[in-house]
């Protein structure tokens, strides 16, 4: 029995053999042709079945995952149409007379290595794109499947890594956990692992050469522990607890409809924290208030370049649609310090959670937060929208920020667009707004507490470093009294407040909340009902 760590991206525990997803790698060796016409038109060929094997992943990505993940295959099909690529193949094909997939892979590698050399880091990243396509062409080429992977039995999938391609192929009805070596929370390995429901951790220190598919293995995605060829006893006990947390789950379900309130009648709000649109299904499930948080950030995390306005209206107008009347608080992009998308172009920071982040990038590139602007307001005709601005620290980004929604709505009105102005409220994650919440009350709509960087913040201590994680003590004195002082200063000034952060979720919390005042708390929807439980015994 082998016990590894790493870091959950989702709870959970399965229980299941491996599956190694190995990419194997295409041996092409050059042939002479005779007839250069007739494997230009093999070449024309295996590229129309390959588009249209790239519409139907479009069409499933855009059902199972997400339009995000859908216009990478529309992306795919432009790299096939593509006159430099394609053209120069044939013309590989005429000069030299060689087979179409020699000539495929040859271009291809050469046109990878170009932009690899680039200084920009979003064309760097347009070489993964451009070999993936090849891979899958000489596949097609050579009589092979282009997706050489299937699954075909219940299982825990381990891989070095997948990308957005490889997950929306996957079958979820059969993938009880996901384990790979690499990856962050905010790869697709991490969005798929939530929309799908199941345990999953990336950044474990596994050799895939050591272990094989078949074997068994218990994941616990609540721990983040993956163990190999567990013993009997480690089994029965896996067992035992997954059987524990269904009849959990069932019982939960009773409290969908219920409302939060204490058995001696104070109520308390509970919101869901979402990534994307594609968790509107367990916010359903959960019956959430409303919508608490939604990450707008990972419109542009999980994109490769930034995404437009039209892009960022749709997924505003359907969350918000989707939720009637509930409030959606929609924060504006939280990008900075551990989210960095490499098309931003932002600089390698010492520091980078006391760096170039967050509200700061909005209002030194206003050309950016007007797009994200637009988008929210305009989305904002079609629901109880709410605006939520990260990381102010103090009155005069405020400021600020009005200039910048004040011009953002001359543009509209000047446009003759539709739109609404939605209530707009600021998160408390600094020491700085927390002993000034009192001031920042009087010039906002409501305040949501970000309580993970508030805690790293007061406690001078970098929450992503493992070594301090003895230190990191979020029920500290400082922290509650930071929470209770803002959440007074809230209330004087007639404005609410709730918590966004983990904090939220902690039930040994819960009471404190309460006794305050707190207004809403905000969980993933996971939570929710567990949360309504504990509440309702209080």
């Amino acid at each position: 029995m082998e016990q590894y760590n790493g870091r959950s991206v989702n709870g959970g525990i399965a229980s299941a053999p491996i599956k190694i997803y190995r990419k194997e790698e295409v041996r092409i060796r050059r042939e002479h042709v005779a007839d250069t016409d007739a494997e230009i038109g093999r070449l024309e060929l295996a590229i129309i079945e390959l588009s249209d094997e790239f519409r139907r992943l479009a069409d499933r990505a855009g059902e199972n995952v997400g339009e995000d993940d859908a216009e990478l295959f529309n992306a795919y099909i432009m790299i096939l149409r593509d006159e430099i690529f394609i053209g120069t193949v044939k013309e590989t094909i005429k000069n030299e007379r060689i087979n179409a997939e020699f000539a495929v892979m040859r271009v291809a590698q050469g046109i990878a290595e170009m932009f690899s050399a680039m200084e920009e880091e979003y064309m760097r990243s347009r070489a993964a794109d451009m070999e993936d396509v090849a891979d899958r062409l000489t596949r097609v080429l050579i009589g092979e499947s282009s997706r050489p992977f299937a699954i075909d039995e219940p299982c825990i999938l381990v891989a070095e890594d997948l990308s957005p391609a490889e997950t929306v192929t996957l079958d979820k009805h059969l993938i009880q956990g996901i384990v790979t070596v690499k990856g962050s929370v905010t790869s697709h390995t991490a969005i798929l692992a939530r929309m799908m429901d199941i345990p999953a951790m990336v950044g474990v220190p596994l050799d895939l050469r050591s272990i094989k598919s078949g074997q068994m293995a218990v994941l616990d995605g609540f721990n983040g522990v993956f163990i190999t060829n567990p013993d009997f006893e480690t089994l029965v006990k896996t067992k035992n607890r997954m059987e524990e947390l269904a009849r959990e789950s069932e019982e939960l379900l009773s409290y969908r409809d219920l409302e939060s309130i204490t058995t001696d009648g104070k109520s308390i709000s509970l919101l869901a924290n979402v990534a994307s649109t594609r968790d509107l299904d367990a916010v359903e499930k959960s019956g959430a208030d409303g919508i608490g948080l939604f990450r707008s950030e990972f419109l542009y995390l999980e994109g490769r370049s930034f995404p437009d306005e039209e892009k960022q209206y749709r997924a505003y107008r359907k969350v918000l649609e989707t939720m009637g009347d509930k409030p959606v608080v929609i924060r504006t992009m939280d990008i900075g310090a551990d989210k960095q998308p490499d098309y931003f172009g932002v600089e390698a920071e010492e520091n980078p959670a006391l760096g170039f982040r967050a509200i700061r990038i909005c209002l030194k590139k206003p050309e950016i937060f007007k797009v994200q602007l637009r988008a929210i307001l305009r989305a904002s005709v079609y629901g109880n929208a709410k605006i939520l601005y990260p990381m102010v620290t103090c009155t005069w980004e405020l400021e600020w920020i009005e200039r910048v929604l004040k011009e953002t709505v001359e543009e509209l009105e000047k446009e003759g667009v539709p739109y609404k102005i939605p209530l707009q409220g600021i998160m408390i994650e600094t020491p700085a707004a927390a002993v000034t919440a009192d001031l920042l009350a009087e010039k906002t709509g409501f305040f949501s507490i970000g309580t993970n960087d508030l805690v790293q913040y007061t406690m001078a201590l970098d929450r992503q470093n493992g070594m301090l994680d003895d230190f990191y003590r979020p029920k500290e004195t400082a922290i509650k009294r930071m929470i209770e002082f803002t959440v007074k200063s809230a209330h004087e000034n007639g404005i609410l407040c709730g918590v966004c952060g983990e904090l939220a979720a902690d039930i040994s919390m819960t009471r404190f909340f309460i006794d305050i005042g707190m207004d809403a708390l905000s969980v993933s929807p996971g939570f929710i009902l567990k949360l309504k439980k504990h509440i309702r015994s209080l």
